[in-house]
């Protein structure tokens, strides 16, 4: 079992993928826009088996620009893609990553988020976190730190068993 601060291997847990990135992410001044934070690799599930997906790491969320409304906000998800065909979004774990409350530039958070999947066969699986700013003005701009690469963004997959 890994300690706090450690990096969790597939060696250390029942991970079946784990992928990072290190770049800040900037997302589209456009409501509804996603960009992709973290793109997991392709790997072949256990049918009927279910897989959590975390997300976590990222330093802060910069939020910049003018035109601010206390009705911005900003929504994370997951999606899968499943034998290479058209990415879908997961349900649970689609949800706010903020509000903005105070009218003005400002940093928030970037809490961890996780869902989950039940695989119905053994087609190739490849899971992806996306972000969007989901209302505001096109103004607002927002960027996903990663505080110079030291806090990355982190997707694990892990096997969690049957049902």
């Amino acid at each position: 079992m890994p300690l706090a601060g450690q990096l969790i291997r597939a060696s250390d847990s029942r991970a079946v993928d784990y992928a990072s990135q290190a770049s800040n992410v900037t997302l589209s001044t456009t409501a509804g826009v996603y960009s992709d934070i973290v793109v997991g690799n392709v790997f072949t599930p256990v049918a009927n088996r279910r897989y959590l997906c975390t997300f976590y790491g990222g330093d802060q969320m910069l939020v910049a620009g003018s035109g601010f409304a206390t009705t911005d906000a900003w929504r994370i998800k997951f999606q899968v893609s499943v034998a290479g065909g058209a990415y879908a979004d997961l349900v649970p774990g689609n949800g706010y990553l903020a509000r903005c409350y105070v009218a003005a530039s400002t940093r928030y958070i970037i809490a961890p988020s996780i869902s989950d999947y039940l695989a119905g066969s053994i087609a190739t699986l490849q899971f992806k976190v996306q972000a969007a700013k989901s209302s505001g003005a096109g103004t607002v701009t927002s960027t996903l730190e990663t505080g110079t690469g030291a806090a990355p963004f982190t997707l694990l997959v892990e096997d969690v068993g049957e049902i």
